[in-house]
């Protein structure tokens, strides 16, 4: 139980920061659609009345939040993927359980 769970935790923090190291290559300055976006977010921002100075800034914080949101879905992805894995792999453990003949046995009180 607890060991399983620390286990996916420690498994999720690692993947979300993998991802988000991948996701955050393509976000720079050099990157077109990353520009494009930051400015589009930008523009609707300063068109709500926000400062020019502001809205850059603020746009860069959305796209970075988007960021964080979608690299922490994958890693949650990633965790499906094992633990789906994983209960393929014990799957064929049932087989090799006893059957359980009703009425012979003991009660376990």
């Amino acid at each position: 139980g607890s060991i399983g769970i620390s286990f996916m935790t420690t498994y999720i923090a690692r993947q979300a920061q993998r991802h988000q190291a991948d996701l955050a290559a393509h976000a720079t300055r050099f990157d077109q659609p990353f520009n494009a976006l930051s400015r589009g977010i930008a523009a609707g921002l300063r068109h709500a009345g926000v400062a020019a100075a502001d809205a850059a800034q603020r746009a860069d914080a959305q796209v970075y939040r988007e960021l964080v949101r979608q690299a922490t879905t994958l890693a949650y992805i990633d965790v499906i993927a094992v633990m789906s894995v994983a209960a393929a792999c014990a799957l064929p453990l049932v087989l090799l359980l006893k059957a359980n003949v009703p009425g012979k046995g003991t009660m376990g009180h």
